[in-house]
């Protein structure tokens, strides 16, 4: 027999769910037996003997269409189908050639996949004369880099990797979260979330943009002849601040970190889809300092149905 050799695991599909789909890559895939595949979170050479070669996770690798690969080399990467991962972790994935008790392991041994977090910003601050302005956003792992942009223009900056050898993201973005800024003007700002030691498009995901404007509240104000003020009319329209999605436990409540947030009427929380509607109706939202709370209810029943133990909600942030 053969061993199987893969060039790479890759996330299918960028998109903002907390697990995403994960496909394990072969340039060559060995001959001989069965080519198995298999996804672990712990990560062993060669020679350890991990995975157990009984082990239950290894499974028959399949493409998208549920059909084992032809042998040996190929033309274009063949990619098994069917692991996901979720995001901010890291996740090893074997590969090996079996025929009854003969056994090649693949190479490389193994392959490592680090998804980075779906970044958001919670708040853009500036400084008391509008000349510097402070980006906050977060993660809660520790595989997870981020890196900031700024700009008077709303385009997406490139974010993705453009090179498998590439360890750092574009040139434009900065890995400090203060910008210099100039009164009067219109930002935007994105977030980009990177894994360092996984270069590709799947080690990157990228904020929804964020616009603030270096000044005050815009308004009208009318002098008289003699210079007195007669009319003065300020108002901020309503924007948008952050988004994202909490997992709620029937009963329970999750606090959610917005810099600035304070219980009155100049902030809004909204609870919405996707995907929680029908029992976000369920939960309730209290503003507080620097914070809001979801709780959902543990009586929580529409139409003689109990909600589920746990259910994933939507949140919306507006100031005025």
């Amino acid at each position: 027999m053969a061993a199987p050799v893969s060039n790479g695991a890759i996330v299918q599909d960028e998109t903002a769910l907390n697990t995403v789909a994960v496909n394990f890559n072969f340039s060559n895939t060995g001959s001989g037996g069965t080519l198995e595949v298999l996804q672990s979170n712990q990560i062993s050479s060669i020679t350890s003997g991990y995975p157990p070669a009984s082990d239950s996770r290894w499974t028959t690798a399949i493409d998208a269409n549920g059909n084992v690969p032809t042998e040996g080399a190929q033309s274009a990467t063949w990619s098994h189908v069917g692991f996901t991962q979720p995001r901010g972790t890291i996740r090893y994935y074997y590969s090996r050639r079996k025929n009854g008790n003969t056994i090649e392991l693949g190479s490389p041994y193994p392959v490592g996949e680090y998804v980075p977090s779906q970044p958001f910003i919670h708040n853009v601050v500036f400084n008391a004369n509008y000349t510097q302005a402070t980006v906050d956003a977060a993660v809660s792992d520790s595989i997870t880099t981020l890196y900031y942009y700024q700009s008077t223009n709303q385009t997406q900056p490139t974010w993705q990797a453009v090179s498998p050898t590439q360890t750092t993201p574009d040139a434009v973005w900065q890995t400090s979260n203060v910008f210099t800024t100039v009164p009067g003007i219109s930002y935007y700002y994105y977030v980009l979330a990177w894994t360092h030691n996984n270069p590709g498009p799947d080690g990157a995901a990228i904020s929804p943009s964020v616009s603030r404007f270096s000044g005050d509240a815009m308004g009208l104000e009318v002098f008289n002849a003699s210079g007195k003020k007669i009319v003065s009319l300020v108002d901020r329209l309503v924007r948008f601040v952050s988004t994202g999605t909490v997992t709620v436990s029937r009963g329970g409540y999750v606090d959610v970190s917005v810099s600035g947030m304070a219980n009155d009427d100049t902030w809004l929380v909204l609870l919405g889809f996707p995907p929680g509607i029908f029992w976000s109706t369920e939960a309730r939202v209290a503003k507080q300092t620097n914070s809001f709370r979801i709780t959902y209810l543990a009586t929580a029943n529409l139409f003689g149905i109990t909600g589920p133990s746990a259910v994933l909600m939507t949140y919306y942030v507006y100031r005025s």
